[in-house]
This record gives structure tokens, sequence and C-alpha cells, in this order.
């Protein structure tokens, strides 16, 4: 090992130096009191809730100041890196032992009932672990035998367990955290082979460590990337012109505000009034019987005239706030002889007039619509989940059946929910924009919807 000076210890990297807030920089480097003022930033937004113990916390404070000594130790952007997999697992082992409040509820092979009091979760794991008390009589956790589940005392049954009792969801995560997290776990921990980081996949994991925890305590992160807090949900107009969805030239579609609206002209335009994120970038396949956009939208008006979207907007003084939360979401998808419908949130499923119910139907839990989608289609095709090994598609299946099984399995889970105000509104469809075409049916057709079909009855 060659001994190095003060000076060269502490010199910045140049590798790290190239890393700036445009991207990699091929023709120049940033300063060394730029690099570690902007390697710093990037990672001082993750902050955990108050909530979290303090031995977790100190361990992720060490995890983003290796980060920032980074600068001037590249190697160290990869171990901070990995070790957040251990951070993570001394946060579920927190969380776990609070969760029981130090007497956990076990059961043995005889469905004999007792409370496992630790003043720490170390007790639990020599207790549970090879060669300890509770080892060889078969305990495990949970009030009864076939509720119960092995007492998790590693990564991947400490994740599994969280998303059991409701700490941690969402589906797309589901596939992170019970197949990608332990095998990114064990590939560290073992030292399967030599690694080199960057640190963006430092300042990316140390994010995403955050967001995991603060969920653990029931808290979502704003503008998170696996945990967002709900987005607030705004009266938005969605207009297009006539010619349209014929993509006649010169016609053109538009979202706007209730605002924008009184400063247009009369026009030949169409318009609907809906609620919605207004970044949602699929307003343009809106349509109020199936989910084509990323994140829930509520018809409030339409469709119907400039004049007439006016006159609405004089009576009515606004929607209550709202908000999106999207992770776990269920849908329902209709499918047969090769076809599968679009998919429909809950409470159009129990509006669906009789006509439109036949069919077998499909009840999924996904996080975005076309997750759900995707899956039944090709469920529908016979094939099979691509990328099994990693989870599978991002969906949970609920039910399959006819209509009313449909109904039975949502009405089970979510038993506050009540029917819509059935609607065929729509903004008229380019067919650049459809997509997949509806089982044929009355009122299932795919195409612009009748001039007064869709009109909020509301309106008047």
């Amino acid at each position: 090992m060659r001994t190095l000076s003060f000076d060269e210890l502490a010199a910045a990297d140049d590798r790290t130096r190239r890393f700036t807030s445009l991207g990699l920089s091929m023709s120049g480097l940033l300063t060394p009191a730029a690099c570690a003022e902007f390697q710093q930033r990037v990672v001082a937004g993750a902050d955990l809730v108050a909530e979290v113990p303090e031995g977790t916390r100190r361990a992720f404070d060490r995890l983003r100041e290796f980060h920032a000594y980074g600068v001037v130790c590249y190697d160290l952007f990869t171990l901070a890196d990995e070790l957040t997999w251990i951070v993570l697992e001394q946060a579920l082992r927190e969380r776990f032992f609070e969760f029981y409040g130090g007497a956990m509820p076990i059961v043995d092979g005889h469905g004999r009932h007792e409370e496992f009091e630790a003043p720490d979760f170390g007790a639990i794991s020599d207790a549970f672990g090879p060669g300890g008390s509770h080892w060889h009589r078969g305990w495990r956790l949970g009030t009864d035998r076939t509720n119960s589940i092995p007492v998790p005392l590693t990564l991947a049954p400490l994740l599994r367990w969280a998303r059991r009792v409701g700490l941690l969801d969402g589906q797309r995560n589901r596939r992170l955290q019970l197949r990608l997290y332990p095998a990114r776990r064990n590939h560290f921990v073992h030292g399967s082979s030599y690694r080199l980081g960057t640190p963006v996949q430092s300042a990316r994991s140390i994010c995403d460590l955050a967001e995991v925890v603060n969920r653990l305590w029931r808290h979502s992160t704003p503008g998170g990337r696996l945990y967002p807090a709900p987005l607030d949900r705004a009266m938005v107009v969605l207009g297009w012109s006539s010619g349209w969805e014929a993509l006649q030239v010169g016609s053109t579609w538009a979202e706007m505000t209730p605002d924008q609206l009184h400063d247009q002209e009369d026009d030949d335009w169409t318009y609907v009034m809906v609620l919605a994120v207004p970044t949602d970038q699929g307003l343009a396949s809106f349509d109020s019987r199936f989910e084509l956009t990323a994140y829930g939208v509520d018809l409030l008006w339409g469709p119907g005239s400039r004049r007439e979207a006016l006159t609405w907007l004089g009576s009515h003084t606004g929607s209550a706030p709202s908000a999106a939360v999207y992770l776990d979401r269920l849908f329902a998808i209709r499918r047969g002889g090769g076809e599968v419908a679009r998919p429909r949130r809950p409470e159009v499923l129990l509006a669906l007039p009789d006509e439109e119910r036949g069919g077998e139907w499909d009840v999924v839990r996904a996080d975005f619509p076309m997750d759900a989608f995707g899956h039944v289609q090709h469920s529908e095709a016979g094939e099979g989940c691509p990328d099994a090994r990693y989870g599978g598609c991002a969906v949970e299946e609920i039910a399959h059946g006819p209509w009313e099984e449909a109904v039975a399995a949502i009405t089970r889970l979510q038993p506050a929910v009540v029917p819509a105000r059935y609607s065929t509104a729509a903004v008229s469809p380019r067919w650049s924009f459809l997509g997949a075409a509806d089982i044929a049916g009355p009122g299932n057709a795919v195409g612009p919807p009748a001039a007064d079909a869709g009109r909020d009855e509301a309106s008047g």
C-alpha cells in the first residue's frame, strides 16, 4: 500500500468532479468546493421522520456522510450504496420490535398461544434463531397456527412481514422489495464479485432508503419515487376542436384552467370539466367509462360548448379539495374471445347497465391501469407473466368470474364503495390515442360518443 500525504488524501477525485447537476461532464470538471456542495445537496433532502428510532437515524446519517466523503474517496459511493441494505434491515428490525411493543404473539405446533416478551430485537433473534430457546419447539409469529408465519429475522422475511401487516404497499414496490432487495443484499454480504458504483447510484439508493424507512413509520414522501405523497387534484377543462377525431388538418386539443376558458372566444370546440392531477400526461385520452390516465380522473360536467361550460361554472364555486392516491388501486377488466376491455375503476363497474355486465371479469390490484391491462391481456392470450424470476407483472390477482363475482370481491375489499353516475363522456379520440378496443356491446363501441350521451345529469 502506498502511503499518501494528507493533501493527497484530501484532494477531490476527478471522477467525482465530472458528475454535475446537468449530468456527466466529459469536457470539464467542477471545482472541489462546488463538487462537495453538489454531492451533499443531492442527499440533503432525504430526511427521516421524527418517529424513526435513534439507532436507524444515526446509521442512515452515516450513509449520507459516506456519500459526502465520496468527493475525496470515490469508492465510498459504492460503500454507501451497498450499506443501504444493512441499514434497511436495521430499520425493519426496530420497526418489528416497536410494532409489537415488546410482547410478540407466538403460537406453537399444537396451537398453544403465548406472548414472547423481549427487551429488544436482539433477544428475539437469539430465541428464534438457530439453536435458540424457541428454535426446536416450532414457535411461529401469530395468534393461531393457520395465520402464523415463521418469526422474521433477516431482510427478506422482514420485508414480507412489513407488507403482510400493511406497513409497505405498492405493486411495483412489491417486485423490488421481495425479489430485487434480498438479491442485492446477498450479493453485497456474500461478496460475489467486485463492483464500482457511481455517485448517482449512491444518491438514489440513499433517497430510496429514506422513502422506505419513512413508509415503515406510515409517512409518504412529497415528490417521492417509491412512496409519493398523494397528488393534489384540481378542476381542469379539456377541449377539442371539430374534426379532432377525424384527424382533420388544423384540428387541435387543449387542456386549460377554468380561468383560461373565460378568456377564450366563442368557438366550435367541445369541452368537458374534470377533476384531475394537472400534470397527468394521459388527459387527452380521458374517457369516463375507462381508466386511461395515470391517475384517477372524475368527470364534473360535459361534454358541451364553451357557453354551456361557462354557464355551469357560474353555478359551481369549485370542487372540494381532492388528492390522487394511486398505489394499490383496484381495477375491473372484462375479457373473452381473445379480446380484452380497457380497465374500469370499481365505482364504474358497479354502475354498469345490465347490457354491459356480460362476459368474464378480472379484478386486479395494481398501481397503474396499464399494468393491470397488460397482465389480463397476456393472461387471455394464454401467456405467462414476463420476467417471472423478478416477480412477474406488478399486479395482484383478486378475482375472476362473472360480473357478480367481481362486484362481490370489490365490495368485500372496499365496503364503502358507491356506484358512480354512469356516463360515456370522453375526449373524442384520435385513432392514435386509442387503447385496446372494448368487447363489442351496446355503449362499448370504440369511437366518439353521441352528442348528448355523456352529459352529466347534474349539469342539466
